[in-house]
């Protein structure tokens, strides 16, 4: 029934954030946990919200950052911006960043 595409139809239009099939992949939980985390964070941290961040939000579009296209693999542009600001106005450990942060330690 999970699968059943009227079901899924239903669910999105009713605004439904993400949505997981059995059986469930635990990265994947991850994945959407984490995503929902990133785009709570972008409009709680947006002062003023513009299109490219209503844009990220509703994922229509990717960021347009280039900075995002020059990093390695597994770093988001929201987390480094997060974690800069973090460190830019205390010195801090990685265990710490990543307390503030909402990350584990090796993510900040």
């Amino acid at each position: 029934a999970a699968t059943n595409k009227h079901l899924v139809e239903t669910a999105l239009k009713y605004g439904v954030y993400d949505y997981i099939i059995k059986p469930l992949k635990l990265e994947r939980f991850r994945e959407g946990i984490e995503n929902y985390k990133r785009k709570q964070n972008l409009l709680s941290e947006s002062e003023e919200l513009h299109q490219e961040i209503i844009d990220q939000f509703i994922g229509n579009r990717t960021p347009i950052s280039t900075e995002s296209k020059q990093l390695p693999k597994g770093i988001d542009p929201l987390t480094l911006q997060k974690v800069r600001k973090i460190i830019n106005k205390t010195g801090l450990t990685a265990e710490e960043v990543g307390e503030k942060l909402g990350a584990s330690r090796t993510t900040a």
